[in-house]
């Protein structure tokens, strides 16, 4: 009965989540496509998978506070981009699995990769498989432990599921995964069984993931911002241009206007002299011509004659 709630409590968030999914659709990149390094925080619950019955932890009114901390399994990862739709992603969590006669307390550390079909701001969905180490800390009764179980180390552990992102704003989304986490050893819960199958357990987890640096749609803005300043600084430069070209017209043009000014100015001078000229010529044809006085006779000097009288 309670791993049924437990699963109905999952899916709802499912749904919730595929809601707020479908009001965030934009032409612009998801974040679960950039490479960039990412950082996620989730909370969710683990149930184990062995010989005992599968429980969940049971809250009690007395002791909440320390049966919140053991019921909600938070999880800490690094994500980034590997390659078109391959991420790599580096997590650590704590968590508690409860059993009817134990209690284990689980500390896994693993990479996993995951693969993403296909991309988009409102659900991305993904698949994810990995390796890690877990340890681990048993609590069972001195009647209920096998033989030889160490009740505390460390396991190899091999974590795989499925899960979605769905973008919220450029630079938070939300995370949501099951999976199934399975693990080399049969000492999880205090019991080894007869046909030394080895333990396991579910988790499910829902949280956020936030980029660390600029993302493709901060680049993509940067891009776009540096275009629009360049094709503005491009506008100026051409207005400049042409500004330049036409002050540079207009004064050929007023420079050949005073030049053809001038040349008209000498030939209206010129001109003004011609007919001075000729008007001040027609007033001296139009004087009257004074008679010629008679010519006096010449007459010799008295050195002259006298030296023509001693001949």
């Amino acid at each position: 009965m309670k791993t049924r709630r437990f699963y109905i409590a999952l899916l709802t968030v499912v749904v919730v989540s595929l809601g707020l999914a479908q009001t965030t659709s934009s032409e612009k990149p998801p974040l679960l496509r950039d490479r960039g390094l990412q950082l996620g925080l989730q909370l969710g619950g683990l149930i184990g998978d062995n010989e005992q019955p599968k429980e969940m932890k049971i809250i009690r009114m007395d002791n909440l506070f320390v049966q919140l901390f053991e019921t909600f399994s938070p999880r800490a990862f690094l994500d980034y981009g590997l390659m078109n739709h391959v991420r790599g992603q580096f997590g650590a969590s704590f968590g508690k699995i409860v059993g009817r006669h134990y209690s284990t307390s689980l500390i896994p550390i693993d990479y996993r990769f995951l693969i993403v079909p296909t991309y988009s701001r409102g659900f991305s969905p993904y698949l994810y498989a990995g390796v890690g180490g877990l340890h681990y800390d048993v609590t069972v009764g001195a009647s209920r432990i096998s033989p030889g179980v160490e009740k505390s180390g460390w396991a190899l552990y091999v974590p795989g599921g499925i899960g979605f992102v769905s973008q919220l704003s450029p630079r938070l989304a939300l995370d949501f995964n099951l999976g199934y986490n399975y693990i080399f050893s049969d000492d999880i819960n205090g019991r080894r069984g007869k046909e030394e199958e080895k333990d396991s357990y579910y988790s499910g987890r829902f949280g956020i993931r936030i980029p660390l640096g600029k993302t493709g749609e901060d680049r993509e803005d940067e891009l776009l911002k540096k275009k629009l300043a360049e094709q503005e600084q491009q506008q100026k430069e051409a207005q400049m241009r042409l500004a330049e070209e036409k002050r540079q017209k207009e004064l050929q043009e007023r420079k050949a206007k005073e030049e053809q000014l001038k040349k008209e100015q000498e030939a209206l001078e010129a001109q003004k002299a011609k007919e001075a000229e000729k008007l001040k010529e027609a007033e001296k044809a139009k004087e009257p011509q004074k008679p010629a006085e008679p010519a006096m006779p010449v007459v010799p000097k008295p050195e002259v004659a006298k030296a023509e009288m001693k001949f």
